[in-house]
Formats: C-alpha cells, structure tokens, sequence
C-alpha cells in the first residue's frame, strides 16, 4: 500500500513561512533543516500526519508559474510548484479551531468558514456535505479545511 510522504512548496521567504507554519499547525515542529545549492530547506512535522518540505526559492522562480483564474472562487495557482494543501478535521469544533488558527497566523481567505454545502458525488461515491474553508499562506499557497459529512449522516 502506498502512502502519502510529503508535500513540498516553494517559498519567497523561509523564515517567515515557517514562522507562520509553525503558529499555524498545534504541535508543529522541524525535523530537518539544510541547504540546498544555497537555498534553505525546512522539513516541518505539521503534527497531522503531513510533512512539509519548504524550500526557499528566488520570486520570479516561485512565482513564474502563478495563473490567474476567474469565477466564482478567484485563486492563484501554483502550476507546478504548489496548489493547495487540504486539511481533514473530524468535527465542526475541529475546523472552527484550525480556522481561527490560520486566521491567527495571517492566513489569507478566499473562501470563508461554511458548513453544510452540498457537494455531489463523484465515481459512484454518494453525495455529501462540505465544510471548510479555503485560506492563502505566505506566497499566496491555498490552505484547505475540510470536514466532509455523508448527506445521510446530517
């Protein structure tokens, strides 16, 4: 069985988005830090179950592949460097408490705190309730609270 290893993210600002990592996650903590051809690496235990490499990067490369997108949830993406880190919770408590913790940090919103949209299933998977929120971090890198709720368990 193959798991999940980490996630990596490529930052303007080392210090600072490990400052806001650590503020941002309870527990979270440096399992590593080097550099790398003379670019500092962080390698950050968020303490649920992600690690997360973050590795400073000139600007023009972090944000040479930034998009603008239009509709109804504007973001930039990181094509090819980051796009969005999704955080499970298990309860509305949980996610009220990570949010207000991004928030805390300096989190960004794109989509505030919501519960209990209507999310349809995909690949004979029933529907479900979504609830979340959609922050930015640091270099503008998407940070998602989910807590998804079966529609017959609501």
């Amino acid at each position: 069985m193959a798991n999940f290893y980490h996630a990596f993210l490529g930052v303007t600002d080392a210090k600072k988005s490990l400052d806001f990592y650590l503020k941002a996650f309870d527990g979270a903590c440096v399992s590593k830090e080097f550099e790398i051809d003379g670019n500092h690496m962080y390698i950050l235990d968020l303490n649920n179950g992600i690690v997360l490499e973050m590795l400073e990067l000139p600007a023009d490369t972090v944000r040479e592949h930034i998009l603008t997108i239009e509709g109804p949830m504007p973001y930039k993406d990181y094509s090819g460097i980051f796009q969005h880190l999704a955080i499970e919770c298990h309860s509305k408590e949980e996610v009220t408490e990570q949010y207000d913790r991004l928030i805390s940090a300096g989190c960004g919103i794109i989509r505030p705190l919501n519960f209990g949209f209507r999310i349809k299933g995909l690949n004979g998977h029933p529907d479900f309730y979504g609830n979340g929120a959609h922050l930015t971090g640091p270099d503008g890198e998407i940070i998602e609270l989910c807590w998804d709720v079966p529609i017959t368990e609501a």
